[in-house]
């Protein structure tokens, strides 16, 4: 989600995309983010769509924009990466932005990851027994 934008030049160079900025989120998969990854600097904006798990375009920079965006996964937790593409324009102002992610169905561990679910009453132990 984005607190503030830039603001945005229009179309430079030949554009299928013309003038957007997208929120792109790629998962784990061997056929979403490794892909795009290592072939990231010859890749077009509509092969990081297709690649891309999930992403929205913002049409307008004027002004802070927020998004929240729910991601469910069913096979088994999965590793997520965030990314801005800017397609078909130039970015006049950096940008800045806060990502917020959590894990709602772990409970009170909402704010750790699924790699570190346990972690805190294992420290807490650990904490308790030093003591």
């Amino acid at each position: 989600a984005a607190d503030q934008a830039g603001s945005l030049l229009s179309c430079v160079g030949p554009c299928k995309t013309p003038g957007k900025l997208y929120f792109m989120v790629f998962d784990d998969e061997d056929s979403h983010w490794q892909p795009t990854r290592r072939q990231w600097a010859t890749r077009d904006c509509e092969e990081l769509l297709e690649y891309s798990s999930w992403a929205i375009s913002f049409y307008s920079l004027n002004g802070p924009a927020n998004r929240t965006v729910f991601i469910e996964e069913k096979i088994r937790p999965r590793f997520w990466y965030f990314v801005f593409a800017a397609c078909g324009v130039a970015v006049r102002e950096p940008l800045t932005y806060s990502i917020h992610a959590q894990n709602i169905h772990q409970g009170w561990q909402h704010e750790f990851g699924a790699d570190e679910r346990g972690a805190l009453p294992l420290q807490a132990l650990a904490a308790a027994i030093f003591f």
